[in-house]
């Protein structure tokens, strides 16, 4: 990986409560997510879908990053 052409992506995720499909609640520990990427190769939508994977929202949850 070329270092002129790669960063570092930093994320820090609060503790939240996740709301269950059956209306339970579920407390969710703070989160770090590190990451290096390739400028040239890295997709936008491809990268808040593996975040989106990583914090684990309930189905009657939105994340508000990635939403379209």
């Amino acid at each position: 990986m070329d270092p002129n052409s790669s960063y570092r992506l930093a994320v820090r995720v609060g503790a939240y409560v996740k709301i269950n499909d059956d209306g339970s609640r579920e407390y969710c520990e703070a989160l770090n997510i590190a990451k290096i990427l390739e400028r040239d190769i890295s997709n936008w939508d491809d990268m808040l879908n593996e975040l989106a994977t990583d914090i684990n929202l309930g189905t009657r949850c939105v994340s508000p990053v990635g939403t379209k």
